[in-house]
């Protein structure tokens, strides 16, 4: 279709393309409502086999356009053939992906929760990639709003969180080398005891942790060396909260 596009533009040939695709289409005695319908399934199979395979979740972004513009097509493909029985069932699932889609993409302007067994159960916690360490600054020299992770203003200085190289590089002292982790949650500042929660539970496991709320998510340092021990239990609160729902 590329090629017939472009070939459009610059020949100005359309009726010997159009000509052509119909000609294929009588070949192999498919219609538009065919293949439209075929691309659609194609889609929705698609995503279902990237996740069954693991490679995306329910919850990824592209798994939710390959539903919605699967299923919209397949519902095209009906209404094409009049075939009323799979109008309504692509109906009904495009609406449906259309609105997990929306809520996905601006559920960042959406309502924080604060019901602590919600958040729990949906914390959802991510191991960001690299090492990080918070170090005191008097000045920012050598430093890029990039290479800021995060900063507060102290009497003392201004710690900052930074990747760990960027600090050896500029020869910055630090004490603790450490792993991020993001609770993918939109948690809602007004919340009560979700950082008393998994605080609490790291520390009967023995794992200090330092917390920075930030305005969608909460974000906890630990020590590199307790990053995976950390993410496995974290996730286990997860899954335990979800048991007893």
């Amino acid at each position: 279709m590329a090629a017939l596009f472009w070939s459009n533009s610059h020949t100005g040939s359309i009726d010997s393309h159009m000509v052509s695709l119909f000609i294929t289409f009588k070949m192999y005695n498919l219609q538009l409502a065919d293949w439209v319908g075929f691309l659609g399934v194609s889609q929705v199979l698609l995503a279902y086999l990237l996740n069954i395979s693991g490679k995306v979740g329910t919850d990824d972004h592209s798994f939710r356009i390959l539903n919605f513009t699967g299923a919209s097509m397949a519902f095209l493909a009906s209404w094409l053939l009049q075939f009323w029985p799979f109008m309504l069932l692509e109906g009904v699932w495009s609406v449906i992906s259309f609105k997990s889609l929306i809520k996905k993409s601006y559920g960042n302007i959406m309502a924080a929760e604060t019901n602590l067994f919600e958040l729990i159960a949906n914390m959802n916690p991510c191991l960001n990639e690299g090492d990080y360490v918070f170090v005191s600054i008097s000045d920012f020299e050598g430093l890029t709003g990039d290479d800021v992770i995060g900063k507060f203003r102290e009497e003392e200085g201004t710690t900052v969180i930074l990747k760990k190289d960027k600090a050896v590089q500029l020869e910055l002292s630090f004490d603790v080398v450490m792993s991020w982790i993001t609770l993918k949650v939109h948690s809602s500042l007004k919340a009560i005891g979700l950082t008393a929660a998994f605080s609490s539970e790291l520390a009967n496991h023995g794992i200090s942790c330092n917390v920075v709320a930030g305005y969608y998510h909460d974000h906890i340092f630990v020590s590199s060396q307790e990053a995976q021990n950390a993410l496995k239990i974290l996730k286990k609160m997860t899954k335990k909260r979800h048991r007893t729902q």
